[in-house]
């Protein structure tokens, strides 16, 4: 039963450090935080007035930039506990790296492409 809390609660850290590292960078961009939101599927989103859509690859970026920060961090922490925050983070960078659906990839390449 502990294992399992702990489990939910790195998943849980893992998706609001992913959104605070959207939400660090809209802010630097001007962006101003309107809202959280809780998704079934995805964890946590924090909606923003964006200033200049330009800088929507930016915003996007700092969630895999957050989360492949926090990966390093965790294998840098070692054994079992690391190993799974450094799996869980890895994961969640590839899979949001995906350019498909609502993923920070696709937010990615839709701005490039506009």
């Amino acid at each position: 039963m502990t294992t399992l809390l702990l489990l939910i609660a790195l998943v849980a850290i893992s998706a609001l450090v992913h959104e605070a590292g959207h939400a660090a960078v809209g802010a630097l961009c001007g962006w101003k935080i309107v809202g959280v939101r809780v998704h079934p599927l995805g964890g946590i989103g924090i909606a923003m007035k964006q200033n200049d859509p330009a800088d929507l690859w930016k915003v996007a970026a700092g969630g895999l930039a957050a989360s492949g920060l926090l990966a390093l961090g965790f294998a840098a922490l070692g054994g079992v506990w690391g190993t799974v925050g450094f799996t869980l983070n890895a994961v969640l960078l590839l899979v949001n790296a995906v350019p498909l659906g609502p993923t920070d990839g696709a937010h990615i390449l839709r701005a490039w492409r506009a």
